[in-house]
């Protein structure tokens, strides 16, 4: 219940800000998130000076990325946001309930292929949604590629997250947000769906 009441107050919060907030709003945003999740990379490595040269690169390419897709149509970055949430919603059900082969059991033992198919559909299917009534001149064929790619770059910013967390020898990386853990826990698969969503509607467009 806990992370269903605080999905409830950040993902409005998180619609205002890519869609109507004014552009000072969005970066101040940017770089508050960046930095608290720069702060946890930065406690989570074995080395303070290589993990935040690291993180400063990984998290800064990613929310640079978001800058320019929002100065693109912010639709398409809330979209690349989207897909991570309907994605992750997705994976939860499907992985608890049919899931039955293990996707990475060294890295995150609770992952299945059956929960990532079911992340790939997920995505797709909220991302198609969301782009007819709010991207309506975008393809079809358009959507539906850049957002299975999308997840899938999400769900592996993801495990990437998981392995750097288990190298650490941690399994949040904080505790600021209540049923969520960490703002790196938050954000860990928008740092690659973003900048891939990016790349590809500027190559598709």
């Amino acid at each position: 219940m806990t992370r269903i009441l605080t999905a409830l107050v950040l993902i409005p919060l998180v619609a205002w800000l890519i869609i109507a907030a004014p552009l000072w709003a969005f970066i101040a945003a940017l770089i508050v998130v960046g930095s608290f999740a720069l702060r946890e990379v930065v406690q989570i490595g074995r080395n303070a000076a290589l993990s935040a040269v690291g993180g400063v690169m990984y998290i800064g390419g990613a929310w640079l990325c978001a800058f320019a897709l929002r100065a693109v149509n912010p639709h398409w970055l809330l979209f690349a946001f989207l897909l991570c949430w309907a994605g992750d919603t997705a994976a939860l059900y499907i992985g608890k309930n049919f899931g039955r082969h293990k996707l990475a059991p060294e890295i995150s033992p609770a992952k299945t292929w059956e929960g990532a198919i079911g992340s790939v559909l997920g995505g797709v299917l909220a991302g198609a949604l969301y782009a007819h009534y709010l991207i309506p001149t975008a393809p079809l064929a358009t959507v539906v590629i850049v957002a299975a790619i999308g997840n899938i770059a999400g769900q592996i910013g993801d495990l990437l997250e998981s392995a750097y967390k288990r190298w650490g020898g941690v399994k949040d990386s904080g505790s600021s947000l209540p049923g969520h853990g960490g703002w790196l826990d938050r954000i860990d698969s928008s740092l690659l769906s973003v900048p891939v969503v990016y790349a590809l509607v500027r190559c598709l467009q």
